[in-house]
């Protein structure tokens, strides 16, 4: 029942929304998709054992626009027909054409087609189908891609084709008869049907470190392919993975190598191999679509499909690659029918995103919808991540007060406390687009960078903190309701309301699992979509709480209300203290003169307060509210002189903490371009001094021991991008990198143009040594 006037709840906010909605793009706006036949006809042969003929999809992009491989890369989603056949037709496999290499923002890799491609299949007919159906055969297909430009929008849509029956043994061709044969020249062969690699025979290699279970890189060896530079290798060679659930790859580089004894002449493509957590590697094939400039075809391109299995135990491409003096990465074009692109497409010259996204965005889900989905989960997983602690200090005890409240109060609280974090979610997210329209750069958590934001949290949390121990009455409805728990006046609507707010402030200075992707969409897409995915957030964080303080079974599992809870709320009351000494610590690191004003300003409160508890021990009504009006006199005195330094920010934030053994450099786009040139790997940790996560992973992964020996070990260069103060240059290097808040963490090899490694917000002390072990070897290779 919660849920689904919760779930009404987000769909009533996001109805004025419906205007900014209905502003998605449809794909099918910038895709035509076409079902068409080699023949114009369908001869009746039941007993042919070569196909009667060929039938496919003819897609048809705009310009600037792409859609993907079946491999579709490190994103997105992969094109899909579904056919739909008379029963006495079949259709063999789909024939994919060689695609094109894409780099995307965030310098991810991803394999696709632009401008127009045709995936065909061969026709059949059953072996069953010992009489002719009827004149006409009906032909039908459901077909769904991702089309990625500055967005990525999900299209769908039905195709179908009217061919007659043909008695005759053959048929005339069709008019797009010619078309099934130019694509068919770039669909991969074998090797004996290739003019430009006849003479060679492929060789997949592994490389692998001693004593390890699985190999670190992958690649083919091309022997006697009469190439002389790097440069000419780089030029017409490529190279793409079949879709594997064991292992990744990176991007191939290829080298010259030259004759020896052992050996022939030859070129050699190579790339980095990671095996996918928990998987088995060994024994796993490992299928690649080897492409090659030929000019003696008229597709001027030769395309093979190798295949071998992993192995563990050859040193053959070490071999191989000790004696290549230079690597160059692949920049063959293999789309010979769109002239006027580049090998490699990029889907933006900058870094940053204005507004757009990434197939990031869309990975495996189909672009917006999956979007929100990652959003609603991660709102949920952010219930887990440290910055909410002081969150649950506060639900703990209206769980406990709940336990005694009746159905309807459990209800209403829990839409009461939704309703805040949605509405505060809203605006955060106007404010962000506000921000954005301005030309501003933001991203999750933005709003700890600014002094003023600390101060107010501050305050409403300390005043919080103290109406949990019950020794002051505060005027203001929900405070009066904080600390009267235990009495006989039940919460009032306006403090779950504000509860709701409290939780949306305190949650954001950190990322949680699947929140990244949505972030990745929500920072980059119009102010609709931003909205939807904010909501999304809200409703994931809400959930929890609503969903249990509306199941009576579960809260008569708690203890019956009593003298003990007035320990438990003082308990609580010191988990806010101990927020309110963090955020301390990040105003400090903010405006260091600001922090003996905030206490003196804390201070002063108590004081009021204290103050004003003494004239109403006297009896004295008059008195109350002279000293009630003088002490707001005071408090708004106080803020008014201090309003300077609630907007003064240092331009940057210290790199380095002075207890940390790591040697950290700060971050500067300089100091890690010269680091790379120079052939250092480096970890750079985006970090933040309000972000209780980053501070969790560098207490628990990065500053340990273990860590900071693999860091010396593999020879890795420490820099710490801190985006306490939102540094400008920081912000830009978060969105290069596919990050929108932090933590982010990224691993980037001393060779220029490799990929860096970005590991995932839940850090642990295996991934990021194995992450800093494969960045040396991709080094050193």
């Amino acid at each position: 029942m919660c849920l689904a006037v919760l779930v009404a709840l987000l769909l009533g906010t996001v109805l004025p929304l419906k205007a900014a909605a209905q502003g998605i793009p449809d794909g099918t706006k910038y895709v035509t998709a076409t079902l068409v036949s080699d023949q114009q006809a369908v001869p009746f042969l039941p007993h042919a054992s070569e196909p009667i003929g060929r039938v496919g999809v003819l897609f048809a992009i705009e310009p600037g626009w792409h859609i993907y491989w079946h491999n579709s890369g490190e994103a997105a989603t992969p094109t899909r027909i579904e056919w739909s056949l008379p029963d006495s037709l079949e259709v063999g496999e789909l024939a994919w054409p060689v695609p094109i290499r894409f780099k995307e923002r965030g310098n991810i890799t991803t394999f696709g087609y632009r401008d127009e491609v045709l995936l065909a299949a061969p026709l059949r007919w059953r072996n069953e189908a010992e009489t002719p159906p009827t004149d006409t055969l009906e032909l039908e297909a459901s077909v769904s891609w991702l089309v990625c430009k500055d967005i990525c929008v999900p299209g769908r849509t039905k195709v179908s084709l009217s061919m007659p029956l043909s008695l005759d043994t053959e048929s005339d061709a069709s008019k797009q008869a010619s078309l099934f044969e130019k694509y068919a020249q770039l669909v991969p062969r074998t090797l004996s049907e290739t003019e430009r690699l006849a003479e060679t025979r492929p060789q997949i290699l592994f490389a692998s470190e001693p004593g390890a279970t699985a190999p670190s890189a992958a690649g083919v060896f091309l022997p006697n392919l009469p190439v002389r530079t790097v440069e000419e290798a780089a030029a017409s060679l490529q190279v793409f993975p079949f879709r594997s659930s064991a292992f990744s790859t990176g991007s191939p580089e290829a080298a010259v190598v030259p004759k020896s004894d052992a050996r022939p002449a030859g070129v050699l493509i190579r790339f980095a191999l990671q095996p996918n957590a928990g998987a088995t590697v060994i024994g796993e094939s490992l299928r690649l679509v080897l492409a090659a400039e030929d000019r003696g075809t008229e597709a001027e391109v030769s395309v093979v499909e190798i295949e071998d299995c992993v192995d563990v135990t050859s040193t053959k491409l070490s071999d191989l690659t000790e004696a290549t003096s230079s690597f160059a990465p692949l920049t063959f074009r293999t789309a010979t029918f769109s002239d006027s692109h580049p090998a490699v497409d990029s889907a933006s010259e900058s870094p940053t995103r204005d507004a757009s996204t990434s197939p990031t965005a869309a990975s495996n889900g189909g672009g917006i919808l999956w979007a929100l989905l990652s959003a609603f989960i991660g709102g949920m997983l952010l219930n887990l991540m440290p910055c909410v602690l002081p969150i649950i200090s506060i639900k703990v005890m209206g769980f406990l007060s709940a336990a005694d409240s009746s159905p309807r109060e459990s209800r209403v609280a829990a839409l009461l406390f939704s309703a805040g974090i949605l509405s505060s979610f809203l605006v955060l997210a106007l404010v962000v687009a506000g921000l954005r329209a301005a030309g501003y750069q933001t991203g999750w958590g933005f709003q700890f960078q600014h002094p003023g934001f600390v101060i107010a949290l501050t305050l409403v949390v300390y005043l919080l903190g103290l109406g949990f121990f019950d020794r002051y009455t505060i005027a203001l409805p929900y405070l009066r309701s904080a600390n009267k728990i235990v009495g006989n006046l039940h919460p009032s609507g306006i403090k779950h309301f504000f509860d709701g707010v409290l939780a949306t402030a305190l949650s954001t200075p950190c990322t949680a699992p699947f929140l990244g992707v949505a972030l990745l969409v929500a920072f980059s897409q119009s102010t609709g979509i931003t909205i939807l995915i904010f909501l999304a957030v809200g409703l994931g964080l809400a959930l929890p709480y609503a969903w249990l303080t509306t199941h009576p079974t579960l809260l008569r599992r708690l203890p019956k209300p009593g003298p003990w809870m007035y320990r438990v709320r003082q308990l609580m009351g010191f988990c806010l203290f101990g927020t309110v000494v963090w955020l301390l610590f990040v105003l400090h690191r903010l405006t260091s003169e600001g922090v003996i004003w905030l206490l003196l300003g804390l201070l002063l409160i108590y004081f009021c307060l204290w103050l004003r508890e003494w004239a109403k021990e006297s009896g004295s009504s008059r008195a109350t509210k002279v000293i009630s009006v003088l002490s707001g006199i005071a408090i708004v005195g106080y803020l008014w002189s201090f309003y300077p330094l609630m907007t003064y920010r240092r331009s940057a934030a210290a790199p380095t903490a002075a207890h940390s053994a790591i040697q950290w450099q700060p971050y500067s786009e300089s100091t890690v371009e010269n680091l790379v040139a120079a052939g250092n790997s480096v970890f750079i940790d985006f970090t933040a001094d309000w972000c209780i996560t980053c501070k969790a992973n560098e207490f628990l992964v990065i500053e340990t021991d273990e860590v900071q020996t693999a860091m010396k070990e593999h020879g890795i260069t420490p820099v710490k991008a801190d985006w306490t103060t939102g540094d400008e240059a920081i912000t830009k290097a978060l969105k290069r990198y596919g990050g929108e808040g932090v933590p982010l963490y990224v691993v980037l090899s001393g060779r220029p143009g490799k990929e860096p490694i970005v590991l995932p917000t839940v850090l642990t002390k295996s991934r990021l040594i194995n992450a800093l072990k494969q960045a040396s070897i991709l080094s050193t290779n």
